[in-house]
């Protein structure tokens, strides 16, 4: 394995720098955060802000360029994460709140890693400017594309609670981190599943209300659209799965999530006791039969 301390792995591009933070549980290490700082950047052209983020990135023999087998599949997928529906040509100063988001990622990983042991998570913190994740999210947003690596986009804006938004992203994303461990993540099915998983190992772990995207739609709503989508549960098709969880045309926006929230509700209302580690070995498959969706 790959790791260095903070003190000596510093990558500099132009006034970027990628700086990294351990993160250690009853005195073993279990994570690394790698986490994106800007010093009042001069950069303002968004591409070259995203090249000089990706080429700070080394490659990791186990998780490739942040998740990302190859440095140009990142480069492709920064640009909507970070911009997404923000309007300004150029790139805004901004300076996220470093020392209070480290404590926080430590804490919830260490937090998960209690009730959910996993091999070395790696947490890379970016910066996203989208109008969408600051209203509409709390704040942050998530994205785990690979096992033992989780990407936290941050509004440098803090709204109000956005602490607590960071906490509940990072252990939705630690829950799929481990997922991946043992599964590949292929169908429909597995999204309801996983999402659904992530949500409840979230509430059980961090705490805090039920998010919007897990109740977007009312439980009759829920079974009604489980039955026009269960013969399709098994479909790798990524244009459905938008359809589902984020479009909001043909199904309502989240309702992927909900549905995913109750099939795994009723699961865990029919098996006892809760073992997160055997809950995470099951595929989606062996979860929705042991619920009350049939």
């Amino acid at each position: 394995m790959w790791y260095r301390k903070s003190a000596d792995f510093l990558y500099v591009l132009f006034v970027l720098k990628l700086m990294q933070y351990k993160i250690y549980h009853e005195g073993n290490l279990i994570g690394t955060i790698h986490l994106v700082q800007d010093s009042n950047s001069k950069i303002k052209d968004r591409k070259d802000f995203i090249d000089s983020i990706v080429n700070q990135i080394p490659k990791h023999k186990h998780i490739g360029y942040a998740g990302m087998p190859e440095k140009t599949y990142l480069k492709r997928s920064l640009p909507w994460s970070i911009f997404a529906e923000y309007k300004g040509k150029s790139v805004p100063n901004y300076k996220l709140p470093n020392k209070e988001l480290i404590n926080l990622i430590r804490k919830t990983i260490v937090k998960s890693y209690s009730s959910l042991p996993v091999s070395h998570t790696n947490v890379f913190v970016f910066p996203t400017f989208s109008p969408f994740v600051k209203h509409n999210m709390g704040g942050s947003t998530g994205y785990t594309p690979h096992k033992n690596t989780i990407q936290l986009y941050v509004h440098p804006e803090q709204v109000k609670g956005w602490q607590q938004k960071v906490t509940n992203t990072i252990a939705h994303e630690y829950s799929h981190s481990a997922i991946m461990q043992h599964h590949t993540w292929q169908t429909l099915l597995d999204s309801l599943i996983y999402e659904g998983l992530a949500e409840h190992f979230r509430e059980k772990i961090m705490g805090g209300k039920r998010s919007a995207w897990s109740k977007a739609v009312s439980l009759k709503q829920v079974q009604k659209f489980w039955k026009q989508l269960k013969s399709h549960s098994h479909s790798d098709d990524y244009k459905l799965y938008h359809k589902v969880f984020f479009e909001g045309k043909e199904y309502p926006k989240w309702v992927g999530y909900t549905i995913g929230y109750e099939i795994f509700k009723s699961f865990l209302n029919n098996t006892k006791p809760h073992d997160w580690k055997a809950i995470v070995k099951l595929n989606s498959s062996e979860i929705l039969a042991n619920s009350s969706f049939k």
